[in-house]
């Protein structure tokens, strides 16, 4: 089903059905007539960052703009995990393919990830045959933190951040972290999706003042792995930022819209 009928741009709620209830969901919709590329924005973790500006710059770039919390968090049901938010990724992926509205162009669906989020984005690039390329913004590189959990001696900075985090999140804290890098350690690691998303179209964003996640043991990792495949579709560029991008955010958020604009057939 094909929406061609003239609308302003708006937004609304929506609860998407998950594994564990509810995803509560927020959807950008651009001015315009006809389905719209669509963008599926990755917040990291707790997600005081939600990249809602972001949306907004993509619905104004004329894209639909679909933001969403993982279970656990900021109104959607359930607990909270790392694995239960690589699988929230995946259904709300599903929920768009099924275009009840019929506002996507499924031929132009994009994904993009902020720090722990990147992580979300890379095996949504990686592993969904829906998702045409995407954007991944200072990644966390998971196997920093599931090495940790299976050495079984985790640094004290890694528990207090990933209990600290737990004040806004359902049931979780570095017990959750530990159980789920055990269950599935190979869904943090970069080198699990690197060959496939380099046969895609992906724009890695670096920040040149970023400390909480420095460049060199996460980004240029994945950048690295992706290069590697020979490819030639990724294009990386570093802005003079920190992690939550509090300097050159506009320009940031029109670097992004322009690169997706341009990857629209």
């Amino acid at each position: 089903m094909e929406n061609n009928e003239y609308r302003l741009p708006s937004s609304d709620g929506f609860l998407i059905p998950g594994k564990r209830g509810r995803i509560f969901s927020q959807l950008y919709i651009p001015e315009g007539s006809g389905p719209a590329p669509v963008v599926v924005l990755c917040h990291g973790i707790p997600g005081n960052e939600r990249l809602l500006d972001f949306a907004v710059a993509l619905r104004e770039a004329g894209f639909c703009a679909l933001h969403f919390h993982y279970s656990g968090s900021w109104g959607s049901d359930g607990q909270y995990s790392m694995v239960h938010c690589f699988e929230d990724t995946m259904t709300v992926l599903d929920w768009v393919k099924k275009n009840e509205m019929g506002l996507f162009d499924l031929d132009n669906v994009f994904v993009f990830g902020h720090s722990m989020g990147g992580i979300m984005a890379c095996r949504a690039i990686g592993c969904s045959g829906l998702v045409r390329g995407g954007v991944v913004i200072m990644p966390l590189n998971g196997q920093i933190p599931v090495d940790e959990a299976l050495s079984g001696a985790p640094s004290k900075e890694q528990k207090d951040f990933y209990d600290g985090c737990g004040l806004w999140l359902n049931d979780f804290g570095w017990r959750s972290m530990d159980r789920d890098a055990h269950t599935h350690p190979d869904w943090f690691r970069f080198d699990t999706y690197a060959a496939e998303m380099a046969k895609k179209p992906v724009l890695t964003v670096a920040g040149a003042r970023d400390t909480l996640l420095p460049r060199e043991k996460h980004i240029d990792l994945l950048n690295s792995l992706i290069e590697k495949e020979g490819r030639g579709l990724l294009e990386t560029v570093t802005f003079d930022c920190d992690h939550g991008m509090n300097m050159h955010r506009t320009e940031i958020k029109e670097h992004i819209a322009r690169y997706l604009k341009e990857l629209c057939r």
